[in-house]
């Protein structure tokens, strides 16, 4: 899987108004913010701006959690924290317990915190959004980059 190189704002703000006249009379004011949330490109670019080399046999992906590191999508456990390597033992059975799970589509799935993973060979991909493996490695909280 190629990671896309970026930029990423760390925030962004506009505002313009302007005056004209001509024929007639008018006046008016407008004012607009927007915010976003999206995948692809923009996920693959934050990847890539936080992620260190990866480990050889490692897919870098992002997986979410509760406020309080806990699971938030049928995943069991504690609290999660950077540095943080969870194994299950053989075989690789993906949407159960027999598996670790993480994602290139965030948006996707619930949850209230963001984490940078390395999913460890054997992976396993379903439904073009799901990764799963029986080895994950939590690497940053890059929450702020999709909130």
């Amino acid at each position: 899987m190629e990671l896309i190189y970026g930029t990423l704002p760390s925030s962004g703000y506009g505002y313009g108004d302007g005056y004209g006249d001509g024929d007639g009379y008018g006046d008016g004011y407008g004012d607009g913010d927007g915010d976003g949330y999206g995948d692809g490109e923009y996920v693959q670019a934050v990847i890539k701006s936080v992620a260190p080399e990866p480990k050889p046999n490692t897919l870098l992906a992002l997986w979410k959690s509760n406020a309080n590191g806990t699971p938030s999508n049928g995943g069991k456990g504690g609290a999660r924290s950077v540095g943080m390597i969870e194994e299950l033992p053989p075989p690789l059975t993906p949407c159960s317990n027999g598996a670790l799970h993480a994602t290139l589509s965030p948006s996707n799935f619930k949850g209230d915190r963001v984490w940078l993973v390395a999913m460890h060979e054997p992976i396993e991909i379903v439904g073009g959004d799901k990764i799963c493996s029986l080895k994950r490695e939590i690497l940053a909280d890059v929450t702020r980059y999709f909130m």
